[in-house]
């Protein structure tokens, strides 16, 4: 019989055993590094953040003010000059009313002007000039929109801005007239409210002096003792009509007559607004009931004493 299927098998068991048993030695060659994931893909969102925002602001104005503030913001300064051109807009204004500024060489503005914003500057401010009309309208919209900027400045551009231009003609700022108020007891006092009203919504923030005086007589009110004193310089914000100045009352349980004093509105911040009413007399109502003296009927008086009471009254 042949051994030689058996040699073979064993030599093959052998080879198999010492080839498990047989370190493997891996070369550089061998080794292959893990491909690494893909980066997100970049959208618009991520490249806009590193792109400074180049908004525009316009205020609210009257006619008679002649100018109208505006501005230029940029959320982050810039390394470079900045040149822009803002465009001037009239969703319901008459282009009448504003006098855009000249450009270079003297030709006049085609409702556009240039805004220079120097490198590491961040706000530059520019005005628009308010032609009044002396005509009686209503309020009108102005807007102002950023139109170019040099397509190397990288710079995002923010909304159009709107501003609303009153009406300058015939505003008017005073104390309602007539005002009063009780004066309370001690402890429960209120005030007495000093009114200043405007004949129209104002087209910007007035300030303006609100005080109290004293009315000659004997019905006049003491400060410290009737009412504190107020003196107060306080602001009506744009587009409102009317604004309130508490004056502190002092109360009492006298029976007493009613007292007065002043109020004034004066040092107005704006010279075009009509002063309609600077002054007015203010009254504190007594609300003490006058002490009644009651005598029994029937009772006796002695003849002197009527007498004196007769030559008293007499």
């Amino acid at each position: 019989m042949s051994t030689t299927p058996t040699r073979r098998l064993a030599t093959g068991l052998a080879l198999a055993l010492g080839l498990a048993l047989t370190p493997t030695v891996v070369g550089a060659a061998d080794f292959k590094a893990p491909t690494p994931a893909p980066p997100p893909p970049v959208g618009a969102d991520d490249f806009a953040i590193a792109r400074p925002l180049l908004s525009i602001e316009i205020d609210d104005v009257s006619e008679a003010d002649f100018d109208l503030p505006g501005r230029l913001l940029l959320s982050a300064p810039l390394d470079q000059d900045l040149s822009t051109t803002v465009q001037v807009l009239f969703p319901d204004a008459d282009p009448e009313d504003v006098n855009c500024p000249e450009v270079d060489f003297g030709s006049p503005c085609p409702w556009t002007l240039g805004v220079d914003i120097p490198a590491g500057e961040t706000e530059v401010p520019f005005e628009l000039e308010i032609l009044d009309d002396e005509l009686e309208e209503d309020a009108e919209v102005l807007r102002a929109a950023v139109s170019f900027v040099h397509p190397a400045s990288a710079v995002r551009l923010g909304s159009p801005d709107d501003a609303v231009i009153y009406d300058g003609a015939g505003l008017e700022l005073g104390l309602v007239a007539d005002p009063e108020a009780d004066e309370g007891d001690p402890g429960s006092d209120g005030p007495l409210d000093l009114v200043v009203e405007a004949n129209q919504a104002v087209p910007h923030p007035v300030s303006f002096r609100v005080s109290t005086a004293i009315v000659g007589g004997y019905n006049g009110a003491t400060p410290g003792v009737d009412h504190e004193p107020v003196d107060v310089v306080v602001e009506l914000p744009a587009g409102e009509t009317t604004l309130t100045v508490a004056v502190p009352l002092i109360g009492d349980q006298q029976s007493e007559a009613d007292e007065l004093f002043f109020g004034h509105l004066g040092d107005l911040s704006h010279g075009e607004i009509a002063l309609s009413g600077g002054s007015v007399v203010a009254r504190i109502l007594d609300d003490d009931a006058p002490v009644v003296t009651w005598k029994r009927p029937g009772s006796y008086q002695s003849p002197s004493r009527s007498a004196r009471s007769a030559a008293l009254t007499a």
